[in-house]
């Protein structure tokens, strides 16, 4: 798990394969801690990470919810532009 955050953060397209996969993520701290990593992802607005921000945001519109991700902390601005019309 570990490794493919570390992956997410550094890496972005030179290893576009390995991503954070959500059925392997036990318990729930380490799924906070994958959702609150692909938050900072999402809304990091560095040109040089634009395929990683694009991922997590796919990520986060999969596997979490907009009530989730503003119990973490995610900005009303960010969760509407994810999730959209489904940010309720």
């Amino acid at each position: 798990m570990q490794d493919e955050q570390t992956t997410l953060f550094g890496s972005g397209m030179a290893n576009a394969a390995r991503i954070v996969h959500f059925a392997s993520v036990t318990g729930s701290e380490d799924r906070r801690k994958t959702i609150e990593t692909l938050i900072a992802l999402a809304a990091d607005s560095n040109p040089a990470s634009c395929w990683d921000d694009q991922r997590a945001q796919e990520l986060l519109r999969r596997e979490s919810t907009a009530e989730e991700c503003r119990e973490l902390g995610m900005s009303e601005a960010m969760i509407e532009h994810i999730f959209g019309g489904d940010a309720e």
